[in-house]
């Protein structure tokens, strides 16, 4: 699994492994255009608790 996060409301969503590559190659095809992946060193942002990434595809 990876993470992402949506940087406008600070919602983060865990995904499989591979999903942010396919999202960023169609992102004008979901509702949220706009995720992130989590960088490495951004504790805050691996805190967060995920929310269920059935939500955003």
């Amino acid at each position: 699994m990876e993470r992402v996060q949506n940087p406008d409301t600070g919602e983060a969503y865990e995904v499989p492994n591979g999903y942010y590559e396919q999202y960023n190659l169609n992102r004008n095809s979901f509702t949220t255009g706009n995720l992130q992946q989590n960088p490495d060193d951004a504790f805050e942002l691996w805190a967060t608790p995920p929310l269920n990434g059935n939500r955003i595809y």
